[in-house]
């Protein structure tokens, strides 16, 4: 399935293989399928977007305006942590 979300992932999906559609999930119910899905093309790359809430928090997460070495790895992560 082709997706408008994400054109960056699209235009790198066409250099490498033109034939193959990225993998969009969004529904939390078709994860574990999807995922399955792209894990079953051995030898190739494959983009797969997952959709999430824009309310929801992916980690790790790097704040706007940060640093990498700022990234926060989880909510419950020491923040002690040096790592870069």
């Amino acid at each position: 399935m082709l997706s408008t979300l994400n054109p960056a992932s699209l235009a790198l999906e066409a250099l490498v293989d033109p034939s193959l559609s990225p993998i969009v999930t969004s529904a939390p119910e078709n994860l574990e399928k999807d995922l399955k899905a792209a894990l079953s093309h051995k030898n190739r790359l494959v983009f797969v977007d997952v959709i999430t809430d824009q309310t929801e928090n992916v980690y790790p997460m790097i704040v706007s305006g940060k640093g990498h070495h700022e990234m926060h790895l989880a909510p419950s992560a020491n923040e002690d942590i040096e790592l870069a």
